[in-house]
């Protein structure tokens, strides 16, 4: 069964059924936080996944599946 069809969003964005990508701006980040991400994209690794604890956001980095 489809996640999106049997979950209520809390945020109105998210609220279309079949919802597959959405682009989440993440403003204001610093030198440092940049670095670690050009770094993680500079070795060929790709967000593939995140979660939220507290105020800040975990971005996962992977390699990509051949």
């Amino acid at each position: 069964m489809n996640f999106a069809m049997t979950q209520e969003w809390k945020n109105g964005l998210l609220r279309k059924p079949r919802l597959v990508k959405s682009d989440i701006f993440i403003q204001n980040l610093t030198l440092d936080e940049l670095s670690m991400i050009r770094e993680a994209s500079d070795q060929g690794l790709r967000p593939g996944g995140f979660s939220v604890e507290g105020n800040t956001v975990i971005l996962r980095f992977e390699r990509e599946k051949a």
